[in-house]
């Protein structure tokens, strides 16, 4: 076979070359180095094949970013401010809102100039999700995770005591999913309605949802307690570190709280007046009544939020 396939001339200069009269071996070693090159090549082309589309079809598969939260807590608020500019009439939805995330001329003006300059560059890069916050439908949720490149969970600060129980529980749902864990995608918690006089700090919304979560992680373990929606399944993941009460410390992911009231947001863009919304998720806006203070202390948390939305990291 090497005599049929190797020119005579090209095995003597490579013979000579080598410095060995062995001619039929020289053609040997060609043929054989031939094959094998072809064989390598062959495997890093499949490998090449097999592994690039899997890394844009990860990329494509994470490119949205879910608004959550229970009824009321301002969730198709925030997602009508960033995208149309202004709040518009809400009420409990079945299905969800989705659109392409261009942030709107009334919130740009809101934020800072390097966060405008990304945010016009970014446009249409991101896919906001809005789902609805009803129990029944939280199945739709988890089945919504394994697309999400980040995640906001909006909460109502001001019925947060009344409300921990189901806030822990959607919260530990979206923590516990294998592919949330697994990639550690950042969840920013946005504790709303700062402007009401009963909202309590993210530091406190932070440990009663440690504490009501490690109360969760304990009935679930043990059997006793299972969502409704929970396709008859436990837990995909476990949260935390066993034997040891709970903390956000234990788990990969970045979990952020930020205070924020949408209402001083809305009132400092003059978005809320006469579009009939409430831009905290629930009854009519009074945007007379939010303070300067109130305005002032929403803004850093207002251009948290959008970085977060658009991907940027927090400063240090």
């Amino acid at each position: 076979m090497a005599d049929a396939v190797i020119p005579d001339a090209l095995a003597f200069e490579l013979a000579e070359l080598w410095g060995t009269q062995d001619v039929p071996a020289v053609k040997r070693t060609i043929v054989v180095g031939v094959v094998v090159g072809t064989i390598l090549l062959g495997l890093v082309a499949i490998a090449i094949g097999w592994i690039i589309p899997r890394i844009f079809l990860a990329g494509s598969r994470r490119s949205q970013v879910l608004i959550v939260g229970i009824n009321g807590s301002g969730k198709t608020s925030l997602f009508s401010l960033l995208k149309h500019g202004k709040i518009m009439e809400t009420r409990s939805s079945m299905v969800e809102n989705e659109g392409a995330f261009t942030i709107h001329s009334n919130c740009l003006k809101q934020v800072s100039e390097p966060l405008q300059k990304r945010a016009l560059s970014a446009a249409g890069t991101v896919t906001l999700v809005d789902l609805p916050g009803h129990d029944k439908l939280r199945l739709r949720v988890l089945e919504k995770l394994p697309q999400a490149k980040r995640v906001v969970v909006m909460l109502d600060a001001s019925t947060i005591f009344q409300k921990q129980r189901p806030v822990a529980e959607l919260l530990t749902d979206i923590l516990v999913e294998r592919s949330i864990s697994r990639d550690a995608v950042p969840v920013l918690v946005v504790c709303n309605k700062q402007d009401d006089l009963m909202a309590q700090p993210a530091a406190k919304v932070k440990e009663l949802l440690a504490s009501e979560m490690d109360r969760i992680r304990s009935t679930r373990a043990a059997g006793v307690d299972r969502q409704d929606g929970d396709a008859g399944g436990s837990p995909d993941e476990f949260l935390g570190v066993e034997g040891e009460p709970f903390t956000f410390d234990q788990i990969s992911n970045e979990v952020e709280f930020v205070e924020l009231s949408l209402l001083a947001v809305a009132h400092h863009m003059g978005a809320s007046g006469g579009s009939g919304g409430d831009a905290n998720g629930g009854g009519v806006a009074d945007a007379g009544g939010v303070s300067d203070d109130d305005e002032e202390a929403t803004a850093a948390s207002f251009e948290r939020l959008v970085s977060f939305v658009l991907a940027v990291p927090k400063k240090k």
